[in-house]
């Protein structure tokens, strides 16, 4: 009797383990819904570090001997910092404060700081007139306040070239602009937004080539054209989720609260082939 008591206990007991593994399944199957969640980051110092007087000589007579006429110019630094203090107003995942680190948001926000360690203009000799290049270098930072820890510590570069025919107003306008632009998107690839493909799109060409797609991340997301887009195909392996990179993109427009239209950049016929094999693909945007 004893052991057909416990025989019968064990048979009830089954179903409930049963549910418990449903559960599980459930749970991981819901985690592939992106929120995109938003993180706390304070502005932090944006700073310049000027040429040291033998590093201005050394960029003046490298010019010499390029040619060109090169120098430190300062009156670029107000709209670096100005640019790079503003960038976080680009990043959707990352919500920018200001002022004093509230006790609320001390576990869990970043401090964001950037130092200006290159501002350079130069004017070089092209066919008897002069082209203007400017150039920035800068560090972008992001740092744990609560454990003093650097997360993200990335150099970019804002830079461009014009003929002669161009003002040196608008190379420097552009310069600083790039500059905005690259450290925008060093920060949106640490903290990129998630999302799914969900139509494989025009499909045109001899080949029969992917050349466009559907993503479900729009206005509400943030989203801008040009943003780039890597593919991935979601994989489940002994109840793990797993990412395997298909091949890239571009957003091409920005069609609606959660859509927009990307261009294939890289990999087309393997997103293709996924899409057409019943695949869930994920993206990731930056």
């Amino acid at each position: 009797m004893k052991k057909l008591l416990t025989l019968l206990a064990a048979c009830l007991a089954m179903p409930a383990i049963a549910q418990d593994n449903n559960t599980t399944v459930a749970v991981q199957e819901q985690a592939l819904v992106y929120e995109n969640p938003t993180l706390p980051v304070y502005l932090g110092e944006v700073t310049y570090e000027p040429l040291s007087r033998a590093e201005k000589t050394t960029t003046v007579l490298t010019g010499l001997l390029n040619d060109e006429i090169s120098y430190e110019d300062e009156s670029m630094v107000k709209g670096a910092k100005e640019a790079l203090a503003n960038v976080l107003y680009d990043i959707p995942r990352l919500e920018m404060k200001t002022g004093k680190i509230s006790d609320e948001d001390m576990g869990k926000c970043l401090v964001y700081s950037a130092k200006i360690v290159f501002c350079n203009f130069s004017e070089k000799r092209n066919l008897g007139s002069f082209d203007k290049e400017g150039r920035i270098v800068a560090f972008v930072t992001l740092t744990n306040p609560a454990t003093k820890q650097v997360v993200l510590n990335k150099q970019v570069m804002g830079e461009s070239w014009l003929s002669q025919f161009e003002s040196e107003a608008r190379c420097r306008d552009y310069t600083m602009h790039n500059l905005r632009v690259a450290a925008g998107r060093s920060l949106r690839e640490a903290y990129p937004l998630r999302g799914h493909m969900l139509d494989r799109g025009l499909v045109k060409g001899s080949k029969d080539k992917l050349k466009q797609f559907y993503i479900d991340l729009g206005v509400e997301q943030k989203m801008l054209t040009g943003m780039l887009v890597d593919v991935y195909i979601i994989r489940r392996v002994a109840g793990r989720v797993a990412h395997q990179y298909l091949g890239s993109g571009k957003v091409y427009e920005v069609e609606g609260a959660n859509l927009s239209v990307c261009e294939v950049t890289k990999n087309g016929n393997k997103i293709k082939d996924a899409w057409e094999r019943g695949a869930e693909i994920a993206v990731r945007a930056y």
